[in-house]
């Protein structure tokens, strides 16, 4: 079976990334997505070689089923605890 493709939205320092690797589910993050610097600094440092953007992205044409993975930003998570 070929590799899920996943792009990860508000990637923060990779924490879904790391939980996608860990399930062994045969999984690539073709690109991540975050705007905050300081985490985008740690996520190079954790996973070289996914592209990173610090930008809005937009996806038109996406022949492939594409499999989205969201880390809820701080703001949200405070909400609940």
């Amino acid at each position: 079976m070929e590799p899920l493709r996943a792009l990860e939205l508000y990637s923060g320092i990779g924490g879904m990334h790391q939980a996608l690797r860990e399930s062994c589910i045969p999984a690539q993050v073709v690109a991540a997505v975050d705007v905050n610097t300081v985490a985008n600094e740690v996520y190079k440092y954790n996973f070289p070689h996914t592209q990173l953007l610090a930008k809005t992205i937009e996806v038109k044409n996406e022949k492939k089923s594409l499999v989205i993975l969201l880390g809820w930003p701080k703001k949200f998570i405070q909400v609940f605890l």
